[in-house]
């Protein structure tokens, strides 16, 4: 019975965890192909359905089609009807999407406002273009964001380079 009840919550994480990073897409057989799916993988997890939270422990991968997180710990908070609220990895973390690299010792994930905060030598590296600072934030739909204090970006003139995208060249 313990066995069963593991595995339910797991797959009410799969299915919890899935819509917050692919679009629209379902997880365990409801028609999504697999450039769809969500998979998270660790080796523990402790999912707590009164508490509201999932909590990913040791060598955490996240792959999705947009994204992929590593890290050491990783936990999702939800709201009262199981939306992710807030999503925190600590340890190592490594987020890849669309050609760059984040790396930082904490990510901390906002759902609801779309504000992603990398803390701990946090850098960002797109070619060989490199943004680091004390603290990164950037806002998921707003094209916009925050570094420092002690921001320091070096650019490199090559084509569809931070460069491009800072000047406009």
């Amino acid at each position: 019975m313990k066995t069963r009840r593991v595995f339910l919550s797991t797959v009410m994480v799969a299915s919890l965890v899935g819509p917050l990073c692919s679009e629209g897409g379902t997880v365990n057989g409801g028609g999504a192909t697999t450039s769809e799916v969500t998979v998270v993988t660790s080796d523990k997890l402790t999912f707590d359905n009164i508490e509201h939270y999932a909590l990913f422990e040791g060598n955490v991968v996240v792959v999705d089609p947009r994204i992929r997180i590593e890290a050491d710990w990783l936990e999702i908070r939800f709201d009262e009807k199981n939306r992710p609220m807030l999503i925190t990895a600590r340890g190592a973390v490594r987020i890849e999407q669309r050609g760059s690299v984040a790396t930082a010792g904490e990510a901390v994930y906002e759902v609801g406002p779309g504000r992603i905060v990398l803390k701990i030598a946090p850098r960002v590296r797109r070619g060989r273009d490199l943004l680091e600072g004390e603290q990164i934030v950037f806002w998921r739909d707003e094209n916009k964001m925050v570094c420092g204090p002690s921001a320091r970006l070096v650019i490199y003139p090559e084509e569809g380079g931070v460069r491009e995208m800072v000047i406009g060249e």
